[in-house]
C-alpha cells in the first residue's frame, strides 16, 4: 500500500530542490523519480483543464479568472497541499515571479503583529 502522506514529503522536496537551484541533479534516487513523475502527471493534468503560465501583466479581471481557473484545478484534481505551492508557482512568469521573490522576501523578515 502507498503511503501517500511519505510520498508528498518526497515530491515536495524535489519540487523544492527544483525550484531553488532551477535544474535538477540527473542521478536521482527511485523515490525522487517516481515524484518527478508524478509532478509531470499533475502538470500534464492542469494543461488539459486550460491551466496557462501567469505572467502579471493582465487586467485585474483576467488575473482573478487565471487565480480562480487555478484553485478550481488544484480542488478537482485533489492535488495535496504540500505540492501546490510548488506546482503553482512553476506557472508564474514574467512579473508575477519578480512579484513572488519579493512577497518571499518580506514573509522571510516578517514578524507576529503582537
Amino acid at each position: 500500500m502507498i503511503d501517500y502522506s511519505k510520498l508528498a514529503t518526497v515530491v515536495h522536496e524535489v519540487v523544492r530542490i527544483a525550484i531553488q537551484s532551477d535544474s535538477i541533479n540527473p542521478v536521482l534516487n527511485p523515490r525522487q523519480l517516481l515524484a518527478l513523475n508524478i509532478v509531470d502527471h499533475y502538470h500534464k493534468l492542469m494543461r488539459r483543464m486550460g491551466i496557462s503560465t501567469f505572467d502579471g501583466r493582465s487586467y485585474l479581471d483576467e488575473k482573478m479568472k487565471w487565480l480562480e481557473k487555478m484553485q478550481e484545478t488544484l480542488i478537482v484534481l485533489g492535488i495535496l497541499e504540500e505540492l501546490k505551492f510548488g506546482l503553482v508557482k512553476s506557472y508564474l512568469t514574467r512579473d508575477a515571479t519578480i512579484w513572488w521573490k519579493r512577497i518571499l522576501h518580506v514573509l522571510a523578515y516578517a514578524r507576529p503583529v503582537t
